[in-house]
Parts: C-alpha cells; sequence; structure tokens
C-alpha cells in the first residue's frame, strides 16, 4: 500500500477567542455588534474588507484604528486604505471609537478605551480585538501568525495598548 502525503499541518492559532457577535463578520460596515465584558456600555460598528482571492489563499489581518476625532470613513478614505489584493491579500478591520474623553473620570480615554488597561480587565478594544478575531476562526483562510495592527494619533495609543495586552496574538505593530 502506498501513503499520500497530506503535505504540512496547518498550524493552529496558539490562542482562542469567543464570537460574541455570534454571527460571521461581513464584508463592509457590520453594525451594533455587542462584545461580551463591556455590558452596558454600547455596541460597536466595525468595517470589515475581504480580499478578492482564490479559497486557500492564507491572509493576514490588519487592524487599523484612527485618530481622535475622526470616523473610518476618512481615516479610510485619507490613507486609500483597501483590503489587499491576489499579490499581498489581507483582511482589513476598521472599528469605530467609542468616542471616549480623557476628562472623563469614570472612563477615561482618547477617543478609544486605551488609557487604563489591566490584565482580566474589562477594556472595550481588548474584548473588540479578541471577538473579531473569535469571529475569523471559523475562516480556514487565515494567517494565525500574521495579525497586525497600527494606528494614528489616538488609535496609536490603542495599538500599544493592544499589543502590550496581546503580544501572543500580535506579529507586529505599527504607532
Amino acid at each position: 500500500p502506498s501513503s499520500v502525503d497530506a503535505g504540512p499541518d496547518e498550524p493552529e492559532p496558539p490562542f482562542n477567542f469567543p464570537c460574541d457577535h455570534g454571527e460571521a463578520l461581513q464584508e463592509g460596515l457590520n453594525r451594533n455588534i455587542t462584545i461580551n465584558g463591556t455590558e452596558g456600555r454600547g455596541t460597536r460598528n466595525i468595517t470589515v474588507n475581504f480580499p478578492r482571492v482564490d479559497r486557500g489563499t492564507k491572509m493576514p489581518v490588519v487592524f487599523g484604528w484612527h485618530g481622535m476625532g475622526d470616523n473610518v470613513g476618512n481615516f479610510k478614505s485619507a490613507l486609500n486604505l483597501t483590503a489587499g489584493d491576489a499579490d499581498f491579500p489581507f483582511i482589513l478591520i476598521l472599528p469605530e471609537s467609542t468616542n471616549m474623553n480623557f476628562a472623563d473620570p469614570n472612563n477615561p480615554g482618547v477617543d478609544w478605551d486605551n488609557l487604563d488597561s489591566v490584565t482580566g480587565d474589562d477594556n472595550m478594544e481588548v474584548a473588540l480585538a479578541e471577538s473579531v478575531i473569535g469571529c475569523l476562526m471559523s475562516y480556514d483562510d487565515i494567517a494565525w501568525d500574521q495579525i497586525y495592527s497600527f494606528g494614528f494619533s489616538a488609535g496609536a495609543l490603542t495599538t500599544n495598548m493592544l499589543h502590550s495586552r496581546l503580544p501572543q496574538v500580535f506579529a507586529a505593530t505599527a504607532a
């Protein structure tokens, strides 16, 4: 009997997060995403862009966090952000900020929940990133060792905070 080489084993992600939203992410604006652990703090809107590539193409995931006072539409337009193409495919995740105010003693943040975060807390951006990744875990075509985050201004603070909280998740960040 001859054996068939099934090829290399695909690495499993070194983390496992739930998909709090309970539904697959859709192309474009995903409205009113509920994130567990942030009850009473509202829902979130996330814009997701998938590249147009053949099934089986491994795709990195790139999170982008806009600056203070900005929004996803302006951020995306100013930087000409799109999901990758066949030559460099990636999934683009663009959350809308929580519009937090650093002067608010109960919920300090610079547009994002980015000033107060320790392991085990209810930080909204950590919960959002974990949930989005959890929702992508049902996809076969994710390059789990290639999850990235970048941010501008207040979004840079968010990217840095996320990397400090989830170093096992992000391969690289730019702020």
